[in-house]
């Protein structure tokens, strides 16, 4: 399995390595699993915002699509699974076909763990070979991941994930001025310091292949030092960086030590 985690998926046309994935025949399987149940919560609310007519003004399909088109992806290729009309059994045929892409879009990523166990498709997922995760749908594959106090979220809150990846978890939209994801990061860290956090800022990606990370783009680790007395935002004033080199000797990710 090969995951391509992005903070936005407009950065997937620049990414060489998934360009070379796409043929002709590429066909990619929209899983809207990770909406707010006010937002989408009945077989018409899919269709309606999936609507693939160029001029609805309401569809968000082409904005959703957009990225995997401009990397070769034919929208005849394109697939939207419907939680609420589909079947069990045609879900899983879609997801598991040669030369599928699996997309699970942003939004909130307890919805998509939630969605994917109550409907019985966690063993399918595994065998999926390309899935790729915008914002909330990067966070649900790991083991856990954690959110941060947002107009979304009342404060620091960790989940089980997936389970796709173990060893890791990743952070979004990460602003490293922000005191509230540098603290989450903090608090997630003393729970879990063998569990490395890709903090990852929009346009940044992480590629993990067989549980190996294998590309990085604007993304940091989050490293935790002791600094006693000190304040969040002192520890933001003063923050060093590092390099982590892998095995090949390249600059492999920045490290975030703090």
């Amino acid at each position: 399995m090969k995951l391509y985690l992005t903070s936005v998926s407009s950065c997937l046309s620049e990414i060489e390595s998934f360009k070379s994935l796409i043929n002709r025949d590429t066909k990619l399987v929209i899983l809207p699993f990770s909406y707010h149940k006010d937002y989408i919560n009945k077989c018409e609310d899919i269709w309606i915002h999936f609507d693939r007519e160029p001029n609805s003004l309401d569809s968000i399909f082409w904005s959703t699509a957009r990225p995997f088109i401009d990397a070769g992806i034919d929208p005849d290729n394109i697939t939207v699974i419907n939680q609420y009309s589909d079947n069990i059994a045609y879900i899983k045929y879609k997801l598991t076909r040669e030369n599928t892409i699996v997309y699970l879009p942003g939004g909130y990523p307890e919805n998509i763990v939630e969605n994917v166990m109550k409907y019985d498709l966690l063993d399918t997922i595994k065998q999926c070979e390309i899935i790729v995760g915008e914002s909330a749908g990067s966070m649900a594959p790991f083991k856990e991941f954690f959110v941060y106090k947002d107009p979304d979220y009342a404060g620091y809150k960790k989940f089980k994930g997936l389970n796709l990846i173990k060893g890791m978890t990743f952070i979004p939209h990460v602003v490293l001025s922000n005191p509230l994801i540098i603290d989450a990061c903090r608090r997630f860290k003393k729970q879990r310091r063998k569990t490395t956090i890709f903090c990852v800022i929009d346009g940044g990606y992480v590629v993990i292949e067989n549980n190996m990370v294998t590309e990085v783009h604007k993304a940091y680790t989050f490293e935790l030092k002791k600094r006693k007395g000190k304040k969040i935002r002192d520890i933001i004033d003063s923050l060093r960086w590092s390099y982590s080199i892998n095995k090949n000797g390249d600059d492999y990710y920045q490290r975030l030590v703090i």
